[in-house]
């Protein structure tokens, strides 16, 4: 049995894999049988939620990773739905019913289902030619983007999807073009595809559907590497998932988690470092929004330092070197 069935982990938000999606859009076209196409661990249906995963952790946001069939059984804060080229109706009928009963879903990329155009009142209307293109946030969307505006715009190193939008909506962003069309022999920059052609076309927008939300973006900017960028898309999780059951001050290698079996909670951190000779960390600490009586290393009952504010607990972990569980009452 798989651990995990036997553990109610405390997150309010999870990844869907969409296992059933596992194709990358831009093989269209391609022999099943060439050497592009059986590259499985360079597509983007993997490389998406993990590096949405990679933000989350950085950002200190405990979260699950969902599989298709258990996406119909979700009642956390927030789903998010990473670029899934392809979601079959059953998968979407759950998706529905989610966001409908006041769940929260972060959507990038490509429309997976005609039906997810309809929750959003939307008309699809194709990809960008431009192969690199920009996000400028409006007004609503700086509390995301803070450091980006028209002049420095986000660079998205993909297409973005183009939508037509009806109904009510927050637009966050709108899509910008380089000067010139990518991938021509026609250049405005020695070096790069400098922004210059502002659009009214939505890049991120965020509507409310039902008891929820959904806050969708053009492309899937969760896979950015410059530091601004990942920190939008934390800004956006974040806002998503309210509450959060718990935060750390842990650095981003460091993976703090909890979870509930047998009557007791556990949190558990994890030293991910890369490198060797592992770095022993210190000063972590696990925040929990209640006033707790005790917690305790699970391996030798050691108490730990434990202080209360403003209403939460703070509990202090001794040095981490690997791996480390803590009890708590």
């Amino acid at each position: 049995m798989n651990i995990l069935n036997a553990l109610n982990l405390l997150s309010n938000a999870a990844i869907w894999f969409a296992s059933r999606s596992k194709y990358d859009w831009k093989d269209n076209g391609r022999p099943i049988g060439s050497d592009a196409c059986n590259q499985v661990f360079a597509s983007d249906y993997l490389n998406n939620p993990l590096r949405m995963g990679q933000i989350m952790r950085e950002e200190n946001i405990p979260f699950d990773v969902l599989p298709s069939k258990k996406l119909a059984g979700y009642n956390g804060r927030l789903l998010v739905v990473s670029n899934v080229i392809n979601i079959r109706d059953e998968e979407m009928d759950a998706i529905e019913n989610f966001v409908k009963n006041g769940g929260n879903l972060y959507i990038s990329g490509h429309i997976g289902n005609p039906r997810l155009l309809t929750l959003m009142e939307a008309e699809s209307g194709g990809m960008t030619e431009h192969n690199v293109t920009y996000m400028n946030p409006t007004e609503n969307g700086k509390r995301f983007f803070h450091d980006f505006n028209a002049r420095s715009p986000m660079a998205v190193q993909s297409k973005q999807e183009i939508l037509r939008l009806h109904g009510e909506y927050e637009l966050l962003a709108t899509i910008t073009l380089p000067y010139t069309m990518t991938d021509k022999k026609v250049f405005a920059s020695i070096h790069s595809n400098p922004p210059g052609i502002h659009t009214d076309m939505p890049a991120a927008i965020l509507k409310n559907v039902g008891n929820g939300q959904i806050l969708w973006v053009a492309a899937p900017i969760e896979s950015s590497r410059p530091y601004m960028s990942r920190k939008a898309v934390g800004r956006m999780v974040r806002d998503l998932c309210g509450e959060l059951p718990f935060s750390s001050n842990a650095p981003a290698f460091v993976e703090v988690i909890g979870w509930d079996k047998d009557g007791k909670r556990y949190f558990a951190a994890i030293n991910q470092q890369e490198t060797a000779p592992i770095a022993p960390m210190t000063g972590i600490e696990i925040t929990l929004p209640y006033v707790i009586k005790n917690a305790k290393m699970a391996e030798t009952g050691e108490n730990l330092p434990v202080r209360t504010e403003y209403g939460s607990s703070v509990i202090q972990l001794p040095i981490l070197n690997i791996f480390q569980i803590v009890t708590v009452e």
